[in-house]
């Protein structure tokens, strides 16, 4: 299966459309492989190493987060949407699980293909890595926004913690909105 820039676009349009050309769309997909993922994989380990951009082409992947006390889901990937931004640029431990729901198939890109993009045709993975970041920021400030809509809202009933769960739930909100002095 090939696929071409046109399906591309078509299928992951919010990525797509932060490409400022064809041609550089078009390297970064001559960088993809494509890889075929039966149901019930595990495709990334909690905690474990990962350093690959996965797109969904096809399929349906859940994130978990797993310990003693039991799974969280926190929630599902499916065509059109992608994980693994973070580790494409810096490959490092997984902050969730992830599992094949249903055979999936998947675009994918390696820290190192993305090297050799970096090496061979610098302006496709510049492209790339805007087109990436600017998706992360729209997400960061989504998640931010919602964060603090759900706590001033009160679905979060922040006067029914104790002060010091308070503190600390106000300080990792901080930090995951990126505020100076969040410890």
């Amino acid at each position: 299966m090939d696929v071409t820039v046109d399906q591309f676009t078509s299928r992951f349009a919010a990525l797509a459309n932060r490409f400022p050309s064809t041609p550089n769309l078009a390297a970064v997909l001559s960088s993809m492989r494509i890889e075929q993922i039966p149901a019930r994989t595990r495709l990334i380990e909690y905690d474990g190493a990962c350093s690959k951009l996965y797109l969904v082409w096809e399929g349906q992947l859940s994130a978990s987060i797993e310990d003693e006390s039991g799974k969280i889901l926190l929630g599902q990937i499916g065509p059109g949407e992608w994980i693994g931004e973070v580790t494409l640029i810096e490959p490092g431990p997984a902050t969730a699980s992830v599992d094949a729901d249903e055979d999936t198939v998947l675009l994918t890109m390696s820290h190192e293909d993305f090297s050799d993009l970096r090496e061979n045709q610098p302006p496709a993975a510049g492209a790339l890595m805007h087109a990436l970041s600017l998706n992360l920021v729209d997400r960061l400030r989504a998640y931010g926004k919602r964060a603090a809509h759900e706590i001033s809202s009160g679905q979060y009933a922040m006067e029914e913690l104790a002060p010091k769960e308070r503190a600390t739930l106000i300080t990792l909100i901080a930090r995951l909105m990126g505020i100076r002095g969040a410890k």
